[in-house]
């Protein structure tokens, strides 16, 4: 199950989607922003962004979408590797703990890719993915066993220890 887990994240996040990671273990640096600029500009990284308000990051339309309510879509600090600067759409994701399901943002970068590969000329509609990824919501993030973070928010107990792999 690790494996594939592990698998999912690096060949159909990174590999496939061109995800970035979501979560954070080393502080900020300025060269961060250069080099995520760098890959954002190559078509990588659309479920990370540098905005902490979330109508304003690059997943602003699943931002109070009823039918993924449960997903929690937010802007939650700390993802690129890092604890500062970046942020992340959910509180947890198989790019963040190798474990769960991948986010809205993240399910419609992967289908936006597959229908550019079948048909260059296709165009996406958000109306038209709903209606796609509806039956394809994670039931829970991660597990039934959450915890309270910090700041108040539920977050999903993660599998100790979690080592992420390096970015």
């Amino acid at each position: 199950e690790a494996l594939r887990q592990v698998l999912t994240h690096e060949a159909n996040g990174h590999g496939f989607g061109k995800l970035g990671d979501e979560y954070d273990e080393k502080t900020y640096v300025a060269a961060a922003l250069s080099e995520y600029q760098t890959w954002l500009n190559r078509g990588f990284y659309s479920n990370v962004d540098v905005k902490s308000d979330v109508t304003q990051t690059l997943w602003s339309e699943f931002y109070e979408e009823p039918y993924i309510t449960k997903e929690g879509i937010g802007a939650y600090e700390g993802a690129f590797t890092y604890y500062t600067g970046f942020f992340r759409p959910t509180l947890s994701s198989i790019m963040r703990h190798n474990v769960g399901g991948f986010n809205a943002p993240s399910r419609q970068t992967i289908y936006t890719r597959i229908n550019k590969l079948i048909d260059p000329s296709w165009e996406y509609n958000h109306e038209t993915f709903k209606a796609w990824d509806a039956d394809k919501i994670p039931s829970s993030p991660v597990s039934a066993s959450t915890n309270v973070a910090p700041d108040g928010a539920e977050e999903y107990l993660v599998p100790l220890p979690f080592i992420p792999l390096a970015p």
